[in-house]
């Protein structure tokens, strides 16, 4: 026992925080349902930060590159590597348009985060309905049901399309609404990995 003197809930958050960015959204998820992990490990889970390290810009540009079809400097100028945003799955990088100079922001996907995060949910899947057996003697936490709807938010959340759709449908919305303002998606310089947005 490495952590004797803590409390469950927070080792739970400490051994989440070591699995990685799967772990750590998936009790994101977990901490606004107390009413399935209970309160004290809720109010725990959400103190879950995306807190990973930096993917360096080289690796950055060479996902923009792929997912754009062309060279990064066709399409931005002026582009600031040092990202202004970065959580367990991407990256946002301030930036000017080539054709306009307007500014905009970037959110990439770092490297192989679908791979890493599809093998992590195939490990959660495995696991949940032996951890299910376990545990309901006490509670029923239905677990392979948490992780099924785990891995449709996730999936979801990493086809940055997807994000651009909502950003879309929100700005139809409330076009009529004078302070709410959505960014501009340039769904010409968007993909399933990068968003280049107002």
């Amino acid at each position: 026992n490495e952590f004797p003197d803590e409390s469950i809930p927070l080792r739970i958050r400490k051994v989440l925080e070591e699995l990685g960015p799967a772990y750590i959204k998936l009790g994101q998820m977990l901490s606004t349902r107390p009413d399935l992990v209970g309160i004290e490990i809720a109010t725990e889970l959400q103190q879950l930060r995306d807190n990973t390290p930096i993917t360096p810009f080289d690796e950055i540009k060479e996902v923009i590159e792929s997912e754009l079809g062309r060279p990064i400097d066709e399409v931005y100028a002026n582009i600031d590597e040092n990202p202004i945003g970065s959580a367990s799955i991407g990256q946002v990088y301030r930036a000017e348009l080539k054709r306009n100079g307007e500014e905009v922001a970037i959110k990439v996907q770092k490297p192989n985060s679908k791979e890493i995060i599809e093998s992590d949910v195939k490990i959660m899947k495995f696991l949940a309905p032996q951890i299910d057996k376990f545990v309901s003697k006490s509670k029923i936490y239905n677990l392979p049901g948490m992780v099924s709807e785990f891995e449709r938010s996730i999936f979801k959340e990493i086809n940055y399309m997807e994000e651009v759709m909502n950003m879309q449908n929100l700005a139809n919305n409330f076009k009529n609404v004078s302070y709410i303002k959505i960014p501009h998606a340039y769904t010409e310089y968007c993909s399933g990995k990068v968003i280049t947005m107002e």
